[in-house]
């Protein structure tokens, strides 16, 4: 539903409605969930409407940067999580220089990598093989393949 925010924003107000709650709490109850994902998708016209219904929306968005740079650093290919890492940069600054990129995923790996290492326990077995594919083991190192532009 809030994916399709930004081509029926009408459907969130009546869904509200329906369930008696909030819009802008409705939307924060889920942030956990679609933040990455539109993040992901590199999705900026959801994400101001989002902005628009939540108060202080800077501070909340950057909670949630952990989660979202896990889901970025399980995006398919390299260049998809460098689009995705460059978009979060400019949404959180107006001009993202690859220093913020790389500042902004040195100040929360430590939270991303413990995020990746439970989804390692996934019972999904594509989510296990995804962030598996994404670390390499030897006998005395463990190497992340995280994208940085």
């Amino acid at each position: 539903m809030v994916e399709r925010l930004s081509l029926q924003p009408l459907l969130l107000h009546e869904a509200c409605k329906v369930m008696s709650i909030a819009p802008s709490d409705f939307l924060n109850i889920t942030l956990q969930y679609t933040l990455p994902s539109m993040c992901g998708n590199c999705d900026r016209t959801v994400l101001d409407l989002i902005a628009k219904e939540i108060p202080h929306f800077s501070r909340v968005f950057i909670n949630y940067l952990p989660a979202i740079l896990a889901h970025i650093f399980l995006l398919p290919t390299q260049s998809a999580s460098s689009k995705a890492l460059k978009f979060v940069t400019s949404f959180i600054s107006d001009n993202p220089a690859e220093s913020l990129v790389r500042s902004v995923v040195r100040a929360n790996i430590v939270t991303v990598m413990a995020s990746l290492v439970v989804k390692m326990g996934d019972d999904d077995m594509r989510m296990t093989d995804r962030v598996g594919s994404k670390f390499q083991v030897d006998a005395s190192n463990v190497h992340v393949d995280f994208f940085l532009p």
